[in-house]
């Protein structure tokens, strides 16, 4: 792997600096764009991945997530709308649809899936590290270019924004989000900015829209109150990780 060791570990190392003086963990709302363009080949017919995702009503160009503490909610506005909720103590994630009395609970401490890095791109082969300029927000910010086996990650992020109580990718899949230890130091808690991924002939683009530091009530991050019922139990004899209850009405 192709890596310059003596300018990441300057580069981890002031940013660690630069947390610990600012002092401040984001509590708030984020607000990502979702761009995705490419396809792939089914029995040498051209699949359009946009077509595909909403054919299968999976669709999506914003998510809208609130941040409290170590755990937060994602909205995306799919079809049906879909809320996703993340609890790192208790090592959960929940997913709800809007206007349904179903709630499916993913036990993210099976196989430490809490902990499983994310290896999207394969073996890591170079990092590249650059600075930029964001005008949309002002931002003096990081440029990270990760180049594996299989495709291409770049990451944008600025120690000029608060910092997470998690040093997670939140726009990525709850049982896959922790960063590569090559670069895990040097996110180092940051809200990306934008995050593009480039593998097999598909590139997708989250970018930063909106950002509001505001105070956030732990009734709207906190996975909603739920109880087996009978058919959830029948459900859940033969489901593994993933469970189905039912919502607790008020």
């Amino acid at each position: 792997m192709k890596i310059n060791f003596l300018s990441i570990l300057l580069f981890a190392f002031l940013s660690s600096i630069s947390n610990f003086v600012n002092g401040q963990n984001f509590e708030g709302e984020v607000v990502y764009s979702k761009k995705t363009v490419g396809g792939f080949k089914v029995n040498g017919n051209d699949i359009n991945v946009n077509d595909e995702a909403i054919k299968r009503g999976e669709y999506y160009n914003t998510t809208r997530i609130s941040i409290k503490g170590e755990n937060y909610k994602k909205t995306k506005n799919k079809s049906f709308k879909e809320h996703v909720y993340f609890d790192l103590s208790n090592k959960k994630s929940a997913q709800l649809e809007e206007n349904k009395e179903k709630i499916f609970v993913d036990d993210l401490s099976y196989l430490n899936l809490i902990n499983r890095e994310c290896n999207t791109i394969g073996t890591i082969k170079n990092i590249e590290i650059s600075d930029t300029i964001i005008s949309k927000f002002n931002l003096s910010c990081n440029q990270l270019i990760v180049k594996g086996e299989l495709g291409i990650e770049k990451y944008i992020f600025s120690d000029e924004l608060p910092k997470l109580d998690f040093n997670r990718n939140i726009l990525l899949t709850e049982d896959c989000q922790i960063y590569s230890k090559e670069i895990s130091k040097l996110i180092n808690h940051s809200i990306l900015i934008s995050y593009e991924l480039d593998i097999m002939n598909i590139s997708t683009i989250l970018s930063l829209e909106e950002f509001t530091e505001k105070e956030i009530k732990i009734s709207v991050v906190e996975i909603p109150a739920f109880k087996e019922k009978k058919k959830d139990r029948k459900f859940n004899k033969f489901s593994g990780r993933v469970k189905r209850y039912s919502l607790v009405n008020d």
